[in-house]
């Protein structure tokens, strides 16, 4: 729980919506890609959650608020994992284990749970008994245990800090989104392969290639001393293929190569600044009148 929450309350879970990913469309999305982005669209929210997540967690840690704790992983991880089933979220089954985990450390506190949310019953006392019976001992394993969760709060929260920073610091040399104003291809596999229309740059290790009918990811390696494009599709392994590329201006680049065995080249131009509603619609405390587009 902590270790989720501070990849939020820090988001580097949840990046914001990159470039390719803000010039596709919802019907090309897929369910979890559309999780990602409505999550990452919002930091507050995502900090909101993450900070429920980190403070359930730390609560599971002293014994007169693990119920506490326990109750409050139990919502969220029932909220977390219908998100990964409805959504198609890959971790199904961690955050299951995770779930039975919470109502495992609530089964102890099951009667009493219930007497005073559904019964109306009075709730007896429950003594907690010391670690140790010598005092120097219970301090200390007290001291220990704070230290620990000190050390997993610190070592989480840096390493989404790491991971932040990693992210935020990556961006392709020819990041931007460049419209194709020239595409000649060769008659062998024109049947076969669509006229891209534009070309979407922004992690270095991908590039998002748009056509009439939609935005295909390729994993892209991209060697700025040679001048080439080494791009690979993401469902077929076996796939690739190499561009060289020549930036002639810093708005216009040719690509030139080999694509589905025939010979291509095409002349990019960079258009300018896209803005997006979604990542500047921004923050409003107040809202007189809906804003829904």
């Amino acid at each position: 729980m902590i270790g989720y929450g501070a990849f939020k309350v820090i988001s580097s879970q949840f990046g914001p919506p990159t470039l390719d990913r803000l010039m596709q469309t919802y019907g090309d999305s897929s369910p979890m890609g559309l999780l990602w982005t409505f999550m990452g669209a919002s930091e507050t929210y995502t900090m909101f959650v993450g900070s429920a997540e980190m403070i359930a967690g730390v609560l599971l840690f002293p014994r007169k608020t693990s119920t506490l704790g326990a109750l409050m992983s139990l919502g969220i991880l029932s909220n977390v994992v219908a998100l990964n089933f409805s959504y198609d979220v890959p971790v199904k089954l961690f955050s299951s284990h995770l779930l039975a985990m919470a109502i495992f450390l609530l089964l102890p506190e099951a009667r009493r749970l219930a007497n005073f949310f559904v019964l109306y019953r009075p709730v007896e006392y429950v003594r907690v008994e010391p670690l140790f019976r010598r005092p120097l001992w219970h301090r200390s394993a007290l001291v220990f245990s704070s230290l620990f969760l000190i050390a997993v709060i610190g070592t989480s929260l840096y390493q989404s800090y790491d991971q932040r920073q990693f992210l935020t610091a990556q961006r392709s040399p020819l990041y931007g989104v460049w419209e194709v104003e020239e595409f000649n291809l060769g008659s062998t596999s024109t049947a076969s392969f669509q006229r891209w229309r534009r070309l979407i740059f922004d992690a270095p290790t991908r590039v998002g290639v748009q056509t009439a009918d939609v935005l295909e990811r390729f994993g892209l390696q991209l060697d700025q001393e040679k001048r080439t494009l080494t791009l690979r599709k993401r469902d077929d392994p076996g796939w690739k293929t190499t561009l060289t590329y020549e930036q002639v201006s810093p708005e216009v680049v040719t690509l030139a190569g080999s694509l589905n065995g025939s010979e291509m080249t095409m002349r990019l131009r960079r258009s300018g600044e896209r803005k997006f509603l979604l990542t500047d619609r921004g923050f409003h405390w107040i809202n007189e009148f809906p804003f829904n587009r």
